[in-house]
């Protein structure tokens, strides 16, 4: 008794507890009619740990028959109460009959058919929970706390927006005007490559990268006042705009020329000689002018409990300005894309992403709109907009404050396009994208924008069961319905089957080559257009990939930086083909290089090194010549020294090797001037 007067005062909370997990059962089917992706799941969990809720009923609600466990073991006590009549095990400590509302949760699963045939009320609460012991036999898991989140077979297929689906014609259910202008904005004429460049990365771009790695340097050095003795950071003095483009075009050669690490550019042995870089700049200055890039003032960067702290500060200015840039040069043709882009990186970041079927599968997740390739095979994949997730909670990167007021409701999947193709609606555009962003909701949203879409989709996205369900004919490969007279949907088996939506094509039929016998198999139009126009954000992707110069890093934004530099350099490479350029991308980078090297002028000579010449001329020794200071001065053998010998000093050396070397005569001569490898 002392037991049950113990528990008494609770049963008040237990009993509002039932109440709210009853409504979120009777909730389910508005949840999953809400507006999420497929993708998303929604989860509904109560923390009874942090309510006023005896052990016990905790107890019972975590209570699973089909996985017994910890969760059915019930609390020992000395005195057991009566079991109740429907055979669940006693609840010790509460007088059941005292409070008849009182029913625990697993209870609920158990209705009795016969009292629910009272009322139409309890009728329908039955009819729910049975479909509630349906959905957890289906998933094959419990139905306590934690048991899995809910499966999506409650969820429609088909969409609200969409009353009749009917078989669809060859003939396109939407005609929309063209109204862009595909052309350059700005005169290219007697344009070099260089030029094309620099159409993005400007003189702008230049000079705040100067001011900022300067102001970086200072900073550094001002928090940093017991650096070592020999700290290279003492050698700095600060950069101009010249420098920066031959630091810049440097780091786009290693993109061409690979080397294992950046030093080894600078080696003078006759496997790694590549001349080029010493006449440049110094190794030492490359690496320091690496280690201070920099693109924005970290003393004005928030905090990060700040409502207005950017994740993308550090590097904020350079998104920006290539962005705006991307779009003033260029105004895309009719047919464009949306899809993804991910930059290898695998290093502690909050926003990095995995995409399992992407070839990096880790890294920055970058969405892109480009043009199609069109009508003109090989002339898309221009970059127009871009933008860079860094994760949902990032409230500086909300779309919401950019996008129409009637986009609000869409997913973020949706939103996303939209985001993406933002000037380019109300112009008469077609827009292909994957069934990552698909909707026939956004589809019917783009069509009122006097936009069309076309793309890849899944079942759950709008597609009609009666498609789902049907069969092709014999003499067809595809099913088609066209739904409410402006959205096709159709299904055709590939090596699986695919669903595809749209608004700019009917069912048309084509004759395609089939890959794996010979002859010719049947495939819907919309198929082969998608396939001919999604391709604008891999082509991007290909054309960067081997000439890659984003190094490895401990910094992400320099990784970002210079990505975003070959970004604009495949963007001008492509205007630069619109206007006749005919060589591949590897000169173009040449040419871009060469100039921002040496502005325009021949590149100087490099001096030889005794590699070339000490095995293939006649040379003859000499004394060394006197000094000031000494009359019969002495060198260090180069010979012994390589040999691990101890130090011997000489007073003979070879005057004709361009680096004049002490050597001992005649045996440390004569090996240094016919066998390549003279210290074996």
């Amino acid at each position: 008794m002392a037991a049950q007067q113990r528990f008494r005062p609770c049963l008040s909370t237990s009993q509002a507890l039932l109440e709210v997990l009853n409504d979120a059962d009777s909730n389910d089917e508005d949840l999953y009619n809400g507006n999420e992706p497929e993708d998303e799941e929604l989860d509904l969990e109560l923390d009874l740990d942090q309510l006023s809720v005896p052990r016990i009923l905790r107890d019972y609600h975590n209570d699973s028959d089909d996985e017994p466990g910890p969760s059915n073991v019930r609390p020992r006590s000395r005195s057991r109460s009566r079991s109740t009549s429907r055979g669940d095990s006693p609840v010790i400590g509460v007088d059941i009959k005292d409070s008849d509302n009182y029913e625990p949760p697993t209870a609920r699963r158990r209705i009795n058919n016969s009292r629910s045939r009272s009322s139409s009320t309890s009728r329908e609460q039955s009819s729910h929970a049975d479909n509630q012991v349906d959905l957890a036999t289906q998933r094959g898991r419990g139905t306590g706390r934690g048991r899995g989140r809910a499966n999506n077979v409650n969820r429609p297929s088909v969409d609200p927006l969409v009353s009749r689906w009917e078989e669809c014609g060859p003939n396109p259910p939407n005609e929309v005007n063209f109204t862009g202008h595909p052309d350059i904005k700005v005169n290219t004429e007697g344009f070099s490559p260089a030029d094309y460049f620099e159409l993005f990365v400007d003189d702008d771009l230049l000079n705040h990268l100067v001011t900022q790695t300067n102001l970086y340097a200072d900073q550094y050095k001002a928090n940093n006042p017991e650096l070592p003795q020999f700290s290279r950071v003492h050698e700095w003095t600060n950069i101009d705009k010249n420098e920066i483009k031959r630091f810049l075009a440097l780091v786009l050669l290693t993109g061409i020329v690979k080397m294992p690490s950046i030093s080894h550019y600078w080696k003078k042995s006759i496997l790694y000689k590549y001349p080029i870089a010493n006449l440049v700049m110094p190794r030492n200055r490359f690496q320091l002018i690496l280690k201070f890039i920099h693109f924005n003032d970290n003393s004005q960067m928030a905090e990060r409990n700040d409502p207005t702290y950017d994740r993308l500060y550090k590097i904020r200015p350079i998104v920006d300005h290539l962005f705006e840039r991307f779009q003033s040069v260029y105004e895309l043709r009719k047919d464009v894309c949306v899809d993804e882009s991910l930059l290898l990186w695998k290093g502690r970041l909050i926003f990095c992403q995995y995409i399992p079927n992407k070839r990096s599968r880790f890294g920055i997740k970058l969405y892109l709109c480009c043009e199609s390739d069109g009508e003109l095979a090989g002339s898309g994949g221009y970059c127009y907009r871009f933008k860079i997730y860094t994760g949902k909670e990032d409230r500086a990167q909300e779309m919401r404050n950019v996008i129409p007021e009637d986009a609000q409701a869409l997913s973020i999947s949706e939103q996303t396009v939209v985001f993406m193709t933002l000037p380019l609606i109300n112009k008469g555009y077609t827009v292909y994208m994957d069934n990552w962003y698909s909707s026939v909701r956004l589809y019917l949203y783009l069509l009122g924008k006097n936009t069309l879409a076309c793309g890849t989709v899944r079942q759950a996205r709008g597609i009609p069961p009666q498609i789902v369900q049907a069969q092709p004919s014999e003499n067809s490969s595809t099913v088609s319905l066209l739904g409410d007279n402006v959205i096709n949907a159709t299904k055709y088996m590939s090596t699986k089957i695919v669903y595809m939506l749209s608004t700019s094509h009917g069912n048309e039929e084509l004759a395609v080559p089939n890959r794996r016998r010979d002859g010719n198999i049947r495939r819907p139009k919309v198929s082969a257009e998608y396939n001919k126009n999604m391709g604008g954000v891999d082509k991007t992707d290909q054309l960067l990939q081997p000439y890659d110069c984003a190094k490895k890093s401990l910094k992400w934004t320099k990784k970002l930086f210079f990505h975003l530099c070959q970004m604009s350099l495949c963007n001008s490479f492509l205007l630069a083909k619109k206007e006749g350029y005919d060589k591949p991308l590897l000169n173009f980078i040449e040419s871009v290089i060469l100039s921002w090297l040496f502005d325009g002028h021949a590149p100087p000579q490099p001096d030889q090194t005794d590699d070339e010449v000490r095995c293939t001329e006649r040379h003859f020794p000499a004394p060394i010549p006197p000094t000031e200071n000494k009359a019969k001065p002495t060198r260090i053998c180069v010979v012994c020294s390589k040999r691990g010998i101890k130090r011997k000093e000489v007073r003979n050396h070879c005057p004709d090797c361009p680096s004049k070397p002490a050597l001992c005569y005649p045996d440390c001569y004569r090996d240094y001037h016919t066998r390549m490898i003279f210290w074996m």
